[in-house]
């Protein structure tokens, strides 16, 4: 059942204070919606709290979930595997999305996921700050009307603004604020598709740089990914790295090592195992490896 999983995973006694290795045994499942299982999807929970959800999510060739899905928070799919074809049915807009992307859904708004494809789909999805208030699931999305080809509710429905694509170049100004502004995107309730080339790019640390590829940085959430290069005359590692807030790291494709300074610790991710990081955790990524190292990250801000 679903509802113990939603902002208690993963689940502890006492408080998330230290950092938790999620491995294939500690992983939350669910599947959304759990009646009328014919449009369904299989969902695995890493971490929920009050501050940040992430999960995966996985739709067969030919399969999409219904009811609409909504949330009080943002969320953010960045898609792994596949290709997710996103429809917000109150506004008519529907937009394709490929492997290495990601897509930005504000709070409240609707959305169904649709796997148009020939492969399997999956997806990491991160909510923030919450996954639900007091609904289990949103099943009164039954009853919402839905613009469609050649729908019956097109014209009774209003007219949306067009959002101004960001056309602007990104610059380490733009953290805080990108794709856009958080308010922005939530008073008009769009999806945004973040291409590659829509990331904002930077580079973190001088002695030992890492390319960062932020997808979403906004007042709700971060998220983006870490590459760590190899090769070289010393072992390649990222300098220190802190969030304000709860985090999580995600092994996408390969291992990932991680060092906690603070602890004198290594956990070692494996292909798609993940590490939930308490507010002011200070980490590393080691990377001894033959090519590039990357994880997928996740942050809410603290308090």
């Amino acid at each position: 059942m679903a509802k113990p999983l939603f902002t208690n995973q993963p689940f502890t006694d006492g408080p998330k204070d230290r950092p938790i290795h999620i491995t294939r045994e500690n992983i939350g499942h669910f599947i959304y919606p759990d009646e009328g299982l014919d449009f369904s999807d299989y969902n695995q929970m890493f971490i929920s709290t009050e501050n940040i959800t992430v999960c995966t999510m996985d739709i067969g060739p030919g399969g999409f979930f219904d009811p609409p899905d909504y949330h009080p928070g943002d969320e953010m799919y960045y898609v792994l595997k596949g290709a997710i074809t996103q429809y917000n049915p109150e506004l008519g807009q529907a937009i394709r999305v490929k492997a290495g992307e990601s897509l930005l859904i504000p709070k409240g708004g609707a959305h169904v996921a649709y796997n148009f494809e020939e492969t399997s789909l999956r997806i990491m999805a991160v909510i923030a700050p919450k996954i639900v208030e007091d609904q289990l699931f949103p099943t009164d999305g039954d009853a919402m009307k839905r613009k469609t080809f050649l729908g019956n509710d097109n014209a009774q429905m209003p007219s949306n603004p067009k959002l101004m694509h960001n056309t602007r170049v990104a610059t380490t100004d733009d953290i805080g604020t990108w794709p856009f502004e958080g308010e922005v995107l939530r008073e008009s309730g769009y999806l945004y598709h973040i291409t590659e080339d829509r990331k904002l790019l930077s580079i973190h640390g001088k002695k030992h740089p890492t390319l960062v590829k932020l997808s979403v940085s906004n007042d709700f959430m971060q998220v983006g990914e870490l590459i760590v290069p190899f090769g070289g005359s010393v072992c390649r590692y990222t300098e220190p790295i802190c969030h304000k807030g709860q985090s999580f790291l995600y092994a996408i494709e390969d291992k990932v090592t991680v060092y906690l300074p603070e602890d004198r610790d290594t956990i070692v991710l494996m292909p798609e195992e993940g590490l939930y990081l308490p507010e002011n955790t200070t980490y590393q990524l080691v990377n001894y490896g033959d090519k590039n190292m990357k994880a997928l990250f996740a942050t809410a801000p603290g308090k």
